[in-house]
């Protein structure tokens, strides 16, 4: 029978070189095979059937490798179906797939047990990007022989990068004095879906551009095509900060160690945060998250709630920034009082931080309180706690209210450019797990 070989390029941003070993763990389990570590991927080209690729797909695979140890896992694997682990996989900026096919309806054959369905017009071509996380790259050899490459982007990747759309300039941009912020949302929006088909054009197409480093970045390539200091934060992990919370791409990786299959249902008995659970809807899995605090058992209710809709989302937005836009000084109620009495003022760092932006605090509070859809309020709930959080732990001299705007914009805009990017990998976010 006929095998496949599999090069799985881990990704160049890896934070800990022990990440490259969980990394070689999930690949085999997804694969169902022992792979090879792979340290110089550079150093594959000299054999078969890499000594056959094209300079052009020799340059897309050894482009933007990992500086560490190790580079990539190799594995030989019988003609299976592979579209589901590409949804699944963590730790690969890329995932090749590379194997002979004696002619053109052979080659559609194994395409179609891949998982890609096409007509053979589709296969006169020597590139085809198949779909926005697909190329298929084709080389004509001896005796009606086709060599055959197909590029897969992992969607966690993907979603990754939809984080970074909003450095674009046509997102960054600051509100004015007397903002209509329906107009504002409105472009912030048009920028960020701008940037989500920038990304993925950049994707199939920008290997040969360099990215710009320093001040001046303004193309998506800038942001992703190097390992940037910043902390990507896919979907809405890193929410509020919270002691003890999972890394997300560790998470996301031992739901693949435990073979789930797509429509299976995972247990977190101890959830915390959510961050084990949170990746779960995202690769069409059903998760229980079990957490006895309260703050835990919020997070993670806002954090897996990725069909929280848009619309609604930004209507409640505008309005508690016109509220916001609008707050005038209370006068110094019973219920503020209290709970300046329960923070025991001189008894630590924290109330002093906090205690000048109190009045501010409860009156937002207040206005989201009113709120009549529960998982809106609870969004809002936790941006303002984390603010809360932030605010007492370090003493600072400018506006809550202004940073909180700012974290809620953050917030809302990458949920906004992880929705739009679902829409077009026919992520499913709304569908209840």
């Amino acid at each position: 029978m006929n095998k496949l070989l599999c090069l799985g390029k881990i990704k160049f941003d890896l934070r800990d070189p022990d990440e490259v070993y969980f990394a070689q763990k999930e690949f085999d389990v997804l694969l169902g095979v022992k792979s090879t570590f792979v340290k110089t991927i550079a150093a594959l080209i000299r054999g078969r059937p890499f000594s056959l690729i094209d300079d052009y797909v020799v340059h897309l695979i050894t482009r933007l490798t990992y500086l560490g140890e190790g580079q990539g896992l190799l594995a030989k694997i019988h003609i299976r179906e592979l579209v589901s682990i590409v949804k699944k996989a963590t730790f690969f900026r890329e995932i090749y797939v590379i194997f002979e096919a004696i002619n053109k309806q052979g080659l559609k054959s194994i395409l179609t047990q891949i998982g890609l369905s096409m007509t053979e017009s589709n296969l006169d071509n020597e590139r085809y990007d198949i779909n926005p996380y697909c190329s298929l790259f084709l080389k004509h050899l001896r005796n009606e022989k086709i060599l055959a490459v197909i590029r897969f982007i992992p969607f966690h990747t993907l979603f990754e990068y939809a984080t970074e759309v909003k450095k674009l300039p046509a997102a960054v941009f600051r509100p004015k004095n007397g903002v209509n912020w329906k107009d504002y949302f409105d472009e912030k929006e048009a920028g960020v879906q701008k940037g989500i088909d920038e990304l993925l054009e950049h994707m199939k197409k920008g290997e040969y551009r360099s990215p710009h480093f320093g001040l001046g970045k303004n193309h998506i390539g800038d942001f992703v095509d190097w390992a940037s200091t910043d902390l990507r934060k896919p979907f809405l992990h890193y929410l509020h900060k919270y002691k003890g919370k999972g890394d997300p791409r560790i998470s996301r990786a031992l739901i693949n160690l435990l073979k789930v299959s797509e429509g299976d249902t995972i247990l977190d008995p101890f959830a915390g945060s959510g961050a084990f659970i949170a990746d779960a809807p995202t690769m069409g899995i059903n998760a229980i998250g079990i957490e006895i605090l309260n703050i835990g058992k919020t997070i993670a209710e806002v954090k897996c709630n990725l069909g929280l809709s848009l619309s609604e989302l930004k209507e409640h937005i505008i309005k508690l920034f016109e509220f916001i836009d609008s707050y005038e000084k209370d006068v110094i109620t019973d219920e503020l009082q209290n709970i300046k009495a329960k923070m025991k003022p001189g008894n630590g760092i924290a109330y002093e931080n906090i205690a000048q932006h109190l009045p501010k605090i409860l009156s937002t509070k207040k206005e989201i309180d009113r709120f009549q859809d529960i998982a809106i309020k609870k969004f809002f709930h936790i941006l303002l706690s984390q603010q809360v959080v932030e605010f007492s732990e370090k003493k600072k001299v400018y506006d809550i209210m202004t940073t909180f705007k700012s974290y809620v914009e953050d917030r809302y805009l990458t949920l906004y450019a992880t929705k739009k990017l679902g829409e077009i990998l026919e992520v499913d976010f709304n569908k209840k797990r």
